[in-house]
């Protein structure tokens, strides 16, 4: 999910999947440590650094924009940061009689981090391992771009298939194996390829795809009356993070 340069960090900690509530309780939390008196932070330089390591690895990567396509990954860091000074301020405010709100945000945190690990990405490499299994079922060669074949190519060295797939642009009679993903992902990052000859052309014929198994998750939203107020990237990312594949032939 990306917005722009200045809003896409924002997105990376308080709307993604990885981080949950970390870095919503995180914020507060650290404001609290250095206003609340009976915490004493500044008794304590150790929380002190750590606060310091988080913001200053958040601005790092943020402001790194320019030679950097932000994922939510490169967070990791602050993210070890944030465990610190949530589970501090947890400790602290549990010692001062805030027992049921320390519980209150500890189950919050790990129900979030469970519909987190739910809704994960576990296939990401899902369009490779489905071009591999294309070919063990049919025989051919089949054309695909250059950003397929290379993520793919330990599986096809594996599986000995890596000569039965070619990256020059298709030619009536051919069989293409198009991926969304990998095709569009030039849109985020440069390519050594021109994009537009590995698209669905006008003489493409679908002739089959694999798709993942959509998640239940969709489902269970329809009919909760629910769908309707999660936008349609959202909903698409939640019920299937990532696409599959569409075989064609060219005529």
């Amino acid at each position: 999910l990306s917005v722009n340069v200045w809003l896409d960090p924002l997105l990376a900690l308080f709307a993604s999947q990885k981080y949950a509530l970390l870095y919503i309780l995180a914020v507060p939390a650290a404001i609290w440590l250095w206003f609340a008196k009976r915490a004493k932070p500044l008794r304590n330089p150790a929380i002190g650094l750590v606060i310091g390591l988080m913001l200053s690895w958040i601005l790092f990567i943020a402001l790194s924009f320019p030679i950097l396509y932000l994922v939510p990954r490169y967070f990791t860091v602050s993210a070890w940061a944030a465990v610190l000074v949530v589970a501090y301020v947890g400790y602290a405010a549990f010692r001062a009689g805030a027992r049921l709100w320390v519980c209150a945000g500890l189950a919050a945190l790990i129900g979030a981090n469970a519909l987190s690990f739910y809704l994960e990405n576990t296939t990401p490499r899902f369009a490779e391992y489905s071009l591999v299994r294309y070919l063990r079922e049919h025989p051919g060669e089949v054309h695909t771009d250059p950003n397929t074949a290379r993520h793919a190519s330990m599986l096809l060295d594996f599986a000995g298939l890596k000569p039965r797939v070619l990256t020059t642009p298709a030619k009536a009679g051919d069989i293409v194996v198009y991926s969304p993903l990998n095709v569009d992902f030039c849109g985020y990052s440069r390519c050594n390829f021109d994009p537009k000859l590995y698209r669905v052309q006008p003489n493409w014929v679908e002739i089959g795809r694999i798709d993942p198994t959509p998640r239940r998750i969709g489902a269970l939203l329809q009919a909760l009356h629910l769908a309707k107020y999660v936008p349609a990237q959202i909903m698409t990312k939640m019920v299937m993070p990532v696409p599959g594949i569409v075989i064609y032939r060219v005529s």
